[in-house]
C-alpha cells in the first residue's frame, strides 16, 4: 500500500496538469430604442440607463430604464420631473456634472435660480435643492463622503461649502478669499484648492492642501487648475494642471510629507495642433497600471495601450514584460481587470476577440472560444460601448441594418473561469497567436516559460514557407517567406521544431 501511494504521488502530477480555461457565454440580447445619457451596473445582472432632456424639449424629465441579464427589460420610468422643482421659474436646468460614488450617482443640474443634486441609486432618485441666486457656484467634488463646492457671496469673496446629503445641510466650511477663482479637487485624504483661471499672469499662485479636518497647509507654485485624474497610492497621483499661456499640462503629483511636487509628462500649447495625454484606468497585480496614451495631430487622433510599473521609491516607468510585445495591442478597443487578470477585447474583421493575460503566471489563459461575432454580415456597426460589472460584460452595439435603420442592442456576456485537467495525450495548444487574423505581422507566443525552439510556418499544402529562430518567449512573423517575399492571403500553420502541435494563422489581404 505504501508503494502504491508513492507511485500515485509521483505519477499523477505527470499524467495530469491543471490548466485555467476561460469562456465567455452570451446570456441575453436586448433591443431597445432608449437613448441614454449615462449608465451604471446596479448589480452584476442589472444594467441601469438614465437620460435627461435638452433645451429644445417641451418638458424636462430625468428618465430611467433597467435591463436584466435574463433578457427582460422594464418599462421606461420618470424618476424626476423638473417642472415641479422649487426653482423651476429660473428656466431650463442645464446638466452640470456627475459624481460617481460607490453606492450612488450624484447628478448635478443648474438653472438661474437653484442647483439640484439628484442622488440616484438603481430606480430611485432623491432630489436636494440649493438656491444659488445671486450666488455663483463652481463644479463640485466629493470628499469624505460629502460634496464640496465653491460659492461667491459677493465677488470676489469666495468660500468652500459642504453639502451633507444625508441631512440636506449646507454650510460654509473654509474661507477661500486667497483665490480669485478657486478650484477644488480631492487627492485621497486631502482636498486641494488651486487657482482655476490664471491666464497669462505670472505666479507663484497659492495652493491650499486641506486635511480631513480641513486644516490647511499652504503652498505656492507656478500652476493652477490642479485636478486629480488617477491615484497610484495615497501620495502619488496622475493629474492635470494649467500654467500660463498653456492649454493643459499632465503629469505626476506627489503629496508625500505634505510636500507638493510636480513631474511634467505632457504639455499642450494653444497654437500647437498636436497633443498627448494619458488616461490611467485601473491597477493590476505587481504594481502595474493600465493606461491609454492618447495622441492627436493634424491627421487625426490615435490611442495606444500601455502598462506602467509604479515603485513608491523609484516612481513610474513603462513596463515591457508579459504580455507586452509588438502588435499585441494593435486592435484593442477595451481592457478591464478581471480576478487580478488583464482582460483585453479586440475588434478585428467584424468580430470581437477576447484575451485574458495571467500576469502572475506570465501566460495567456486559454479560451474555449475566443471569437464572438454577434451581428449579421448585412449590418454595419457604428458604435460600441462596453461596461463591466462583476463577472459580466454589457456590450452596447449600435448598428444599421440592411435597410439603414438604427438598431441598439445590449448583449449580456458572462465570463467563466474554470480549471481543467489536461490529458497528456491531448494537451492544450502551447502556442497563441495575435492578432489573428492579421494583415502585416503576427506575434506567436508560448503559454509556458520554456526556452523555445525554431518556429516553422507551413501553408495549406504542408509546405514549409518560413523558419523563424527562437528568441525569448515569442516569435514575430511578417507574413513573408524565407526569401523575403510577401505571401498571399490565406490560412497558414505555425509549429515549433520537434512539436506535433500547431496553431492556425489567418492572413488577410492588405
Amino acid at each position: 500500500m505504501k508503494y502504491l501511494v508513492i507511485f500515485l504521488f509521483l505519477i499523477v502530477p505527470l499524467l495530469m496538469s491543471a490548466t485555467l480555461v476561460a469562456e465567455f457565454i452570451q446570456i441575453a440580447c436586448i433591443e431597445t430604442d432608449f437613448v441614454m445619457s449615462m449608465s451604471m451596473m446596479d448589480t452584476d445582472s442589472t444594467f441601469c440607463m438614465y437620460a435627461w432632456n435638452y433645451p429644445t424639449a417641451a418638458t424636462q424629465q430625468f428618465k430611467f430604464k433597467r435591463l436584466h441579464a435574463d433578457g427582460s427589460q422594464e418599462d421606461e420610468q420618470i424618476l424626476y420631473d423638473f417642472t415641479n422643482a422649487p426653482g423651476a421659474s429660473g428656466g431650463f436646468y442645464a446638466y452640470s456634472q456627475t459624481i460617481y460614488l460607490e453606492s450612488a450617482l450624484n447628478v448635478i443640474f443648474k438653472n438661474s435660480s437653484e442647483m439640484i443634486c439628484l442622488v440616484v441609486s438603481g430606480g430611485i432618485a432623491q432630489a436636494f435643492h440649493f438656491p444659488i441666486s445671486p450666488v455663483g457656484v463652481s463644479y463640485m467634488t466629493s470628499f469624505n463622503e460629502d460634496l464640496y463646492f465653491v460659492a461667491f457671496l459677493g465677488y470676489p469673496h469666495a468660500n468652500v461649502w459642504k453639502w451633507t446629503l444625508e441631512t440636506g445641510e449646507i454650510s460654509m466650511v473654509y474661507d477661500a478669499s486667497a483665490f480669485m477663482y478657486p478650484k477644488l479637487s480631492c487627492f485621497g485624504e486631502n482636498l486641494l484648492i488651486s487657482e482655476r483661471d490664471i491666464g497669462d499672469t505670472n505666479g507663484p499662485y497659492p495652493v491650499h492642501m486641506l486635511d480631513a479636518q480641513l486644516n490647511p497647509t499652504v503652498h505656492y507654485c507656478d500652476y493652477g487648475r490642479i485636478e486629480k485624474r488617477y491615484a497610484f497610492d495615497e501620495y502619488t497621483y496622475y493629474a492635470s494642471w494649467l500654467q500660463p499661456d498653456v492649454l493643459d499640462c499632465g503629469g505626476v503629483i506627489s503629496l508625500a510629507d505634505e510636500s507638493l511636487d510636480f513631474d511634467l509628462w505632457t504639455l499642450t500649447d494653444y497654437l500647437d495642433p498636436t497633443s498627448t495625454n494619458f488616461n490611467f484606468l485601473f491597477e493590476l497585480p505587481n504594481n502595474l497600471h493600465a493606461c491609454w496614451r492618447n495622441s492627436a495631430n493634424i491627421y487625426g487622433s490615435y490611442k495606444t495601450f500601455r502598462l506602467y510599473h509604479h515603485d513608491p521609491n523609484a516612481g513610474l516607468s513603462i513596463y515591457n514584460g508579459f504580455p507586452v510585445a509588438p502588435n499585441v495591442f494593435d486592435y484593442l478597443i477595451y481592457s478591464a481587470k478581471f480576478q487580478d487578470k488583464l482582460l483585453l477585447i479586440d475588434y478585428v474583421e467584424d468580430r470581437f476577440v477576447f484575451r485574458l493575460a495571467d500576469l502572475d503566471a506570465a501566460q495567456w489563459v486559454s479560451f474555449t472560444e475566443d471569437e464572438w461575432q454577434p451581428l449579421p454580415e448585412t449590418s454595419l456597426l457604428t458604435y460600441t460601448t462596453i461596461y463591466k460589472g462583476g463577472d459580466r460584460l454589457v456590450i452596447n452595439l449600435t448598428s444599421q441594418d440592411a435597410n439603414q435603420n438604427t438598431v441598439r442592442q445590449y448583449y449580456f456576456l458572462k465570463l467563466n473561469l474554470s480549471t481543467s485537467t489536461d490529458d497528456p495525450l491531448n494537451p492544450p495548444p502551447a502556442l497563441l497567436a495575435y492578432p489573428n487574423p492579421f494583415k502585416e505581422s503576427i506575434t506567436i507566443s508560448r503559454k509556458d516559460l520554456q526556452a523555445p525552439q525554431a518556429l516553422n510556418i507551413y501553408n495549406l499544402r504542408g509546405q514549409k514557407v518560413r523558419s523563424i529562430a527562437g528568441a525569448g518567449q515569442a516569435y514575430e512573423w511578417d507574413g513573408k517567406d524565407d526569401l523575403g517575399r510577401s505571401l498571399g492571403a490565406g490560412i497558414y500553420f505555425a509549429r515549433e521544431s520537434g512539436s506535433k502541435q500547431s496553431v492556425k494563422l489567418v492572413k488577410l489581404k492588405q
